[in-house]
């Protein structure tokens, strides 16, 4: 059993388990910046069908209100020995609803990105700009069956071979903090009576979305190393 898995059964088990209700982001997010005018469509660089290329993505720096600004670039998997890790960073989150949708810029071209992603990258501008990043959601031509079909067989090489993998859990609510900084400290203290808000808390965390994915216990079992996002 995965120590996810693990840690949602032992506090499962001690907390009520009707559905929380959802609870608002708490912080700010960026005006919904649009590009110029006769800003043309992004199109992804085409890849070898045969080799172990992917797309990696750069975030580029900006102040607050700026639109989010990227450039997706080719890069060779089978540079390396297979047991180097490679100097990018993979993403694991949920794309979320279809509605509502942003805009970015992705190599001068007009990009569409679901809220979530849009708010991991106004987070990822601040905490890791230009370094490279593979996303599905924009490193994937999402268009291209055959694209398609090329990368999904390529993504235990991506995230085994990353240097790191980001679990964005999405924007964070009231008691985010206090339930990642108990789970970080107390997790395996199972003599630690809980009081009512954390419990709250707790459940929360454990019942958002990202927790159902079927991909999260490859994602993160084949990861080098795991940081976990929450706005």
């Amino acid at each position: 059993m995965n120590v996810f898995s693990y840690l949602y059964n032992q506090f499962t088990s001690r907390l009520w388990h009707q559905t929380p209700p959802l609870e608002p982001p708490v912080y700010r997010l960026p005006v919904n910046a649009q590009p110029p005018e006769n800003t043309p469509k992004f199109t992804h660089p085409p890849l070898e069908s045969s080799s172990g290329q992917i797309r990696l993505l750069k975030i580029s720096p900006g102040d607050f209100n700026d639109i989010i600004t990227c450039t997706l670039n080719i890069f060779d998997t089978s540079i390396a020995p297979e047991s180097r890790p490679h100097e990018y960073i993979a993403l694991s989150y949920t794309w979320g609803p279809a509605s509502p949708t942003r805009q970015i810029l992705v190599n001068s071209g007009t990009a569409i990105v679901r809220q979530n992603l849009w708010e991991f990258l106004v987070v990822a501008r601040e905490l890791i700009p230009d370094q490279l990043v593979w996303i599905d959601q924009i490193c994937i031509n999402q268009e291209d069956n055959d694209d398609k079909n090329h990368q999904v067989r390529l993504m235990s090489k991506i995230y085994r071979r990353a240097s790191s993998v980001i679990v964005w859990l999405g924007s964070p609510t009231n008691d985010s903090d206090l339930a990642m900084d108990f789970i970080s400290r107390r997790a395996f203290d199972m003599t630690y009576s809980i009081p009512k808000r954390l419990r709250n808390a707790i459940r929360s965390f454990f019942f958002r979305p990202y927790w159902s994915r079927l991909w999260v216990v490859q994602e993160i079992k084949l990861a080098q190393s795991v940081t976990v996002l929450c706005g």
